[in-house]
């Protein structure tokens, strides 16, 4: 049901259930599937994997000759690299069994996804684990079994090719190894600290600039290192087992759009719509946003700005963007939404939350930010906020990104991410609380955007940009009711119908299914582009939000479009809903969002295609659509309330729904919660 349809039957509150939950210990249910074999002689496949291990390993080098890094706390050994063999044509992939081994310290540093539908794995093998590594192939290859099953199937089995494993395997992605110039390399480590601490010194010993900022994450933490592909991976192939990953740390960042010049707005619009807007209270929630900073002074900011600061004092809190801005406009997105509505009728508008602006871009003038810090940056952005207003019940919103990393695979910057919203930041994990107890928060994010172009070009799918892929954050992206026709470029038309996908937004097609969640989570209106007869596409005024600018004298109102405009408006729609349903956790407020969202018409015919139902189609094409359109558009009416005839049970609790096996190796299903509703 729209949002302001007239005559709409009244909402109800939402019904909370969690007291009437009950926690119970999973069950596995006892049906026996019949295992299908793989392979038609067991004892010839380990025999070909013996032969291949031997090879992989090679002898150990003499003492004298042994360039191995030493390293406290960890074992000096080998890297081999591992593939599965091609799955069915039915199955998605055949993955990477579990082959850590923790009694002899064999680990499983990386695993990949190859076109073909396999995976490969870097696998760390110790020097003194060679034996019982081969010892656990031979016997899985056994012809002696009697009556017991075959030892290892699982592990063994689906394992195709072993060979040996080289720093380059550590490669993430495919940037140019061949090139003599230094660059920012990332190198995912292994914990304990005392495994990184060796690292940076092994790494400045060999000539390396090292980043003083690191991230860290469970297991893992990240440093950064200046220096050519050759002397990054002539140190890493010196370190065995101490890196799972080495990636080439992102260049620059795009956060901005080319705003334009030509004004939309005037002074006197803007003060007749102040004199109509009530401020919000001084405890209303507030939506942070994460950006270029802000004009503080401006009309349509000012009453609701709750804060302003930045990451360094140095660059002052003013928003630096050119042309109309960056982070004045999504500011004003969040208080407004698209002010072309509320600025074209004389309704009272009254504000039930408040924004924020941290600035965590430099302006010119001044070092751009260094590829290691994005994450870094972000998360001190959000620790500025929450240590200026502490306790005060607030989202956050990111509408930056970076195309130079893939979205394939989590970024140190989207990692950064998830530790925002599972409030597990570093030194939030020092506090002695459980995980669950930790500030959970609710961070949006843009897609990223396509710029404009050919319409071939435009129209094709274009894979998220990095922070996107994050997990725990939710991921926007665009559609657009906007086709207005340009007043004095009649040649123009819109490219895309009304309620479509925005030709600007991204999305996630290209990414494993079954590996990645589907992004964008939702869509927010992103504006449209405009088409000339040479079938060139890109931004009009035309078909783009209204906003405030950075120039309050010359330029108050500007145009603002593309995922940014989305993530603004998404900001919006939470502030309104954490305002009609205050005290709400976090994950409580995205399921919502999520849970309220409804595909427009065209969208939806896409999904059903030709017949009635939801079997029409394909899963595969359905999944590929949800990439690419998400879950719909949210409903604030819907999120916020009931209706007697669509009804939301809401229950706040935790769950751990997995735990470690009794050998510690593997995951196994612990906890099931039920609800005996009355």
């Amino acid at each position: 049901m729209p949002e302001n349809e007239a005559g709409a039957a009244p909402r109800q509150p939402h019904i909370s259930i969690t007291r009437w939950r009950e926690a119970a210990q999973y069950v596995y249910p006892r049906l026996r599937r019949e295992r299908r074999e793989r392979r038609e002689d067991y004892h010839a496949h380990a025999a070909a994997l013996l032969g291949q291990l031997g090879e992989a390993l090679g002898n150990l080098p003499p003492p004298q000759e042994d360039v191995r890094i030493p390293v406290d706390g960890l074992k000096r050994g080998v890297l081999v690299e591992v593939e599965t063999m091609v799955p069915s044509e039915r199955a998605k992939a055949t993955k990477i069994p579990a082959l850590d081994f923790p009694a002899q310290e064999i680990v499983v540093l990386r695993s990949e996804r190859s076109e073909d539908r396999t995976e490969r794995a870097v696998v760390f093998v110790p020097d003194d684990a060679r034996a019982f590594l081969t010892g656990r192939i031979a016997a899985y290859g056994s012809e002696d079994l009697g009556n017991h099953e075959r030892p290892d199937i699982d592990k063994f089995e689906v394992i195709e090719a072993i060979r040996a494993g080289a720093a380059r395997t550590l490669v993430v992605g495919t940037p140019d190894l061949a090139s003599p110039a230094p660059q920012w390399w990332e190198l995912w480590l292994r914990r304990p600290d005392a495994i990184v601490e060796a690292v940076v010194a092994a790494a400045q010993q060999a000539g390396l600039d090292v980043y003083p900022d690191r991230l860290q994450f469970p297991e893992t933490s990240v440093i950064f290192v200046l220096g050519t592909a050759e002397a990054t991976l002539g140190l890493v192939g010196r370190l065995n087992g101490a890196i799972s990953e080495v990636r080439r740390a992102s260049q620059s960042i795009e956060p901005f759009l080319d705003q334009g010049d030509k004004s939309l707005g005037q002074h006197a619009l803007v003060a007749e719509y102040c004199g109509r807007v009530t401020p919000p209270p001084a405890d209303a929630p507030v939506v942070c946003v994460i950006d270029t900073g802000v004009a503080a002074a401006h009309p349509l900011i000012a009453p609701a700005l709750a804060g302003a600061w930045t990451v360094n004092d140095a660059w002052g809190t003013d928003d630096h963007a050119g042309a109309g801005g960056h982070g004045t406009g999504m500011a004003s997105l969040v208080l407004h939404g698209d002010l072309l509505g509320p600025m074209s009728d004389q309704r009272q508008v009254v504000l039930g939350h408040a924004v924020e602006s941290v600035k965590f871009l430099p302006p010119g003038g001044f070092p751009a930010t260094e590829p290691a810090r994005y994450g870094i940056i972000t998360q001190a952005a959000v620790a500025v906020a929450e240590i200026e207003r502490a306790n005060i019940p607030r989202s956050f919103c990111i509408a930056t990104s970076s195309p130079d990393l893939s979205s394939e695979a989590p970024s140190s910057w989207s990692g950064a991410v998830d530790q925002i919203c599972a409030g597990s930041m570093p030194g939030e994990q020092q506090a002695g609380l459980a995980a669950k107890d930790h500030p959970k928060r609710l961070v949006l994010i843009a897609t990223g955007n396509m710029d404009g172009g050919l319409k071939a070009v435009v129209e094709q799918h274009h894979a998220l940009e990095d922070p996107a892929q994050s997990w725990n954050a939710l991921t926007i992206g665009g559609y657009t009711a906007k086709a207005d026709q340009a007043q004095d470029e009649p040649e123009l038309i819109p490219l895309v119908a009304p309620n479509e996908r925005s030709p600007f937004s991204r999305g996630s097609q290209t990414l494993p299914a079954d590996l990645t969640p589907i992004k964008p989570d939702v869509l927010f209106e992103a504006g449209n582009m405009m088409m000339d007869n040479a079938q060139f596409c890109g931004w009009h005024p035309a078909v783009s939000l209204l906003s405030a600018g950075r120039d309050v004298a010359t330029e108050p109102l500007v145009p603002f479009w593309a995922t940014s405009a989305a993530t603004g408006v998404a900001g919006n729609f939470i502030g309104r809903l954490k305002a009609d349903l205050p005290g709400r956790w976090p994950e409580t407020y995205r399921a919502l969002t999520v849970h309220s969202a409804e595909w427009p018409g065209p969208i939806r015919k896409l999904l059903i295609g030709t017949g009635r139902s939801w079997k029409t189609g394909s899963k595969g094409t359905k999944q590929q659509i949800l990439r690419s359109m998400g879950f719909g558009v949210p409903n604030l009416v819907r999120a916020a309330a009931s209706a007697r005839n669509d009804v939301t049970l809401l229950a706040e609790a935790e769950i751990q729904p997995y735990a470690a096996s009794a050998d510690g190796r593997s995951a196994v299903f612990n906890e099931v919660h039920f609800y005996a509703l009355p």
